[in-house]
């Protein structure tokens, strides 16, 4: 698996052929098409919480528990995944994102599972 992360403004361009997915609630209406890949988005819950309260600590505490409850499907899903390029797109800079977690925890599922994942977040 290549696996890259990007802000909405930063998403590679069609000609490098990734699957571009959101992993936020929303998406920019530039991108409404775009689909969302929930299993990697914050409950609806965290992220009104963290919209309500900007405590980054407490969403990143939040969002780590959630995935952690996810961590076979992300297992099932890097494995249907092993053979493509992916971007996760979000809207934040990457020092406020959850992006960091999820590639995280995409990392120990792959590790499990055996497959090869290279991984670019930015």
């Amino acid at each position: 698996m290549r696996l890259l992360t990007r802000s909405f403004d930063n998403i590679p361009p069609p000609v490098l052929e990734y699957n571009v997915y959101a992993i936020s609630t929303t998406r920019p209406q530039k991108y409404r098409e775009m689909p969302i890949l929930w299993l990697f988005a914050p409950t609806f819950d965290i992220q009104i919480e963290y919209n309500r309260t900007k405590d980054l600590n407490k969403f990143n505490e939040r969002m780590a528990a959630a995935l952690k409850q996810r961590a076979s499907a992300i297992e099932d899903w890097v494995k249907a995944n092993s053979d493509t390029k992916i971007c996760l797109a979000c809207w934040e800079g990457l020092d406020s994102c959850h992006r960091g977690l999820v590639t995280e925890v995409i990392r120990q599922a792959a590790e499990k599972a055996g497959i090869s994942v290279t991984i670019d977040v930015g």
